[in-house]
């Protein structure tokens, strides 16, 4: 999932940022409005990437972000957890999922900022640069630390509910999927 995901979710983002920041791109529309066919017009036509590859800027970079953050949340969720359940009495195990939850996505997406600030980046310059020229100029403009973890806010608001959703609802599906049986082997 981590390597399928951005196959289709990396255009859509790459859209969605440049509408986000349309006075950079195109400050002169001929109807004063800006929308979705000015962005696929600007990134298909104008962009210096010719065509479709245009689109997934920032793809191999996501894939940088995508695979170490589940690998990260994942098994830190499960250490927590078990953490928890341990410390935490069998009264609140209601809590040990989503609290394991915000806590792993918390520090999952503190690790993984650095790399999401630069294919963001990416993707919404308007020539393609390296990875490298891409980050050695960010830090110039705003220092490491400043740099690289702007915007950890907004996405720990995005990030956190939405996986706490996820690996509550996993959880929960994961416990009704058990099958309980008594010493004869019968269900319960």
């Amino acid at each position: 999932m981590s390597t399928a995901q951005p196959s289709l979710v990396v255009a859509c983002d790459l859209m969605m940022q440049r509408l986000m920041i349309k006075p950079y791109y195109d400050r002169e529309t001929p109807s004063g409005r800006y929308g979705v066919r000015n962005v696929i017009d600007s990134v298909y036509h104008k962009s210096g990437d010719g065509g479709l590859r245009g689109f997934y800027k920032g793809y191999l970079i996501t894939l940088a972000i995508n695979v170490p953050f589940s690998s990260v949340i994942w098994t830190l969720y499960w250490r927590i957890q078990h953490h928890l359940e341990i410390v935490l009495t069998r009264k609140y195990d209601y809590i040990t999922s989503p609290l394991s939850a915000v806590l792993a996505s918390g520090i999952a997406s503190l690790i993984t900022q650095p790399i999401d600030v630069l294919k963001t980046r990416l993707q919404v310059q308007k020539q393609r640069t390296s990875v490298l020229h891409t980050l050695l100029t960010l830090i110039e403009q705003r220092g490491a630390l400043i740099g690289l973890m702007s915007g950890i806010l907004p996405r720990a608001m995005m990030v956190i509910p939405n996986c706490t959703v996820l690996m509550s609802l996993y959880e929960y599906v994961k416990r009704i999927s058990v099958k309980t049986h008594d010493n004869d082997g019968y269900n319960i």
